[in-house]
């Protein structure tokens, strides 16, 4: 004798009722099996499975109102709340959109777009050492500044290894020190317009998820105007944090400003330094300022 198991199902709910649901459960198998069958991703699946329920729930609740006209207080309630809170959300979503991408509030709209710069974010803690900037004899300028950074990965790179881009202006000299290798890196470089251009390459500490870069600039600094600042990069610059440590006795003059303008929201100024928070960006940026290292501030 042959058994459809539809049949066998089917008598299985005549005698015990409570079998019938297995027909959902079976129902759920199947949805699993064609998934695997697409080999979609089973994370998209359940998401896309969570907004298919809930746009379901609006559906028959807007069914049953139309159905009855002179639906019960509970219905008529209950579909009220429902399109309220689609129009709630459908304002936030727009609202965090436009901020995400003129403000990159709450967060930049870049670090949502596939490429190279998904990989993750980075902390920066730098330190500049311009103590040793002064007049030397015969008034000749002793221009020597050290750039000292610490970089924390949320994800390490594959290859384990960081770029970082940096521009001085001609006539300048520059050393770079891997601090996690103990060793000097050597950068190619070219001229492009008034500026020189080049790119270091360190390693990263796996176990600490860390990079320590050192920079020692030799007549870059010689300028009554001056600042600071950050290349781009195909990672994403989350939180920096800056401290300066001026000549004894010298100070800025004016005001400081940052580049590109937007950073006056996310930045805040200290008398030695500056911090940003949660800026989520590829591009570059810096801080300009005047002071009187080199000659009196002009008021």
């Amino acid at each position: 004798m042959e058994f459809s198991p539809i049949e066998v199902l089917k008598d299985a709910q005549k005698a015990v009722p409570a079998v019938r649901y297995a027909a959902g459960i079976s129902g759920v198998a199947a949805v699993v099996a064609i998934i695997a069958g697409f080999q979609i991703d089973f994370r998209i699946a359940v998401f896309g499975t969570i907004l298919v329920l809930g746009l379901m729930f609006v559906l028959v609740i807007f069914g049953a109102l139309a159905e009855h006209a002179h639906a019960g207080v509970a219905i008529v309630n209950l579909a009220l709340f429902a399109a309220w809170c689609f129009v709630l959300l459908t304002i936030a979503t727009s609202f965090l959109l436009m901020t995400s991408y003129f403000f990159a509030w709450p967060k930049g709209i870049d670090s949502y777009l596939p490429g190279p710069r998904k990989q993750g974010y980075v902390d920066y803690k730098r330190s500049v050492d311009f103590s040793g900037l002064k007049y030397g004899e015969g008034g000749k300028k002793i221009d020597r500044v050290i750039f000292e950074d610490i970089v924390d990965f949320s994800n390490i790179p594959t290859d384990g290894s960081y770029i970082r881009e940096f521009q001085m202006p001609p006539g300048a000299t520059l050393e770079v020190f891997d601090l996690v290798s103990g060793t000097e890196v050597t950068p190619p470089f070219k001229q492009g317009g008034q500026q020189v251009y080049g790119h270091a390459v360190f390693k990263v500490d796996r176990y600490q998820k860390q990079a320590r870069l050192k920079w020692v600039y030799e007549n870059a600094h010689g300028g009554n105007r001056e600042g600071v600042g950050f290349s781009s990069s195909d990672i994403l610059v989350r939180n920096v944090s800056v401290t300066y440590k001026l000549p004894e006795g010298k100070a800025f003059c004016g005001n400081r400003e940052f580049k590109p303008v937007p950073l006056e929201n996310k930045c805040r100024r200290r008398s030695d330094g500056f911090e940003c928070d949660e800026l989520n960006t590829s591009s570059e940026f810096r801080e300009l300022w005047s002071w009187n290292v080199w000659s009196d501030c002009v008021n």
